[in-house]
């Protein structure tokens, strides 16, 4: 049975953490393959998770700094697409 997308960005965190059961994780390829907005949102939590943790214990940057770091992920990003 083919996930929804309510359930997709419910299992989301699990499936970037990848802290799933193979099958579900299988489900999950197959409707993000399918579903434009489920891969996009997945790809936006994605980048969101990897900035924060790029960001780790910086405890101040400039804004020149931080515009770096997010143009740096996303491009990142867009090479997975």
């Amino acid at each position: 049975m083919m996930n929804s997308c309510h359930k997709i960005t419910e299992q989301a965190s699990e499936y970037i953490d990848r802290n799933m059961p193979f099958s579900q994780k299988l489900k999950m390829r197959m409707h993000l393959l399918m579903c434009k907005h489920c891969r996009n949102f997945v790809n936006q939590l994605e980048l969101t998770v990897d900035t924060i943790k790029n960001l780790g214990c910086k405890k101040e940057l400039s804004d020149q700094q931080l515009d770096k770091q997010v143009k740096t992920l996303m491009e990142k990003n867009d090479d997975k697409d």
